[in-house]
């Protein structure tokens, strides 16, 4: 196996699973305009982003935190998070990875 280069300069999303073996099942950066918002599920999956540029909130069914450039959220297992993008719009770097079947344990 060797390794991979992607260019991660504009948004869209990355397979990393061409190159990795482990849980990150995906990369992702992502701009949304002012005032576009973006519900994410952590079904299955638990994941992290890290904002780039602009600003907004996140907002799950316990707490609201403002974002704005150097602030991450990590989302556990089972989260619905709302990302709002502020008037300036939001940039943010996601990384996605899966959570394995526990067989209901």
């Amino acid at each position: 196996m060797s390794a991979g280069v992607f260019h991660l300069g504009e948004p869209g999303e990355i397979d990393p699973r061409a190159v990795l073996t482990g849980p990150l099942s995906a990369i992702r950066r992502v701009r949304l305009g002012a005032g576009e918002s973006v519900e994410l599920r952590a079904e299955g999956v638990e994941f992290s982003f890290f904002v780039l540029a602009g600003g907004g909130t996140a907002v799950t069914s316990a707490t609201e935190v403002g974002l704005h450039e150097g602030v991450s959220v990590t989302a556990p297992l089972g989260t619905v998070l709302t990302v709002a993008a502020g008037a300036d719009g939001l940039e943010y770097f996601l990384v996605q990875l899966d959570v394995p079947d526990r067989g209901g344990s």
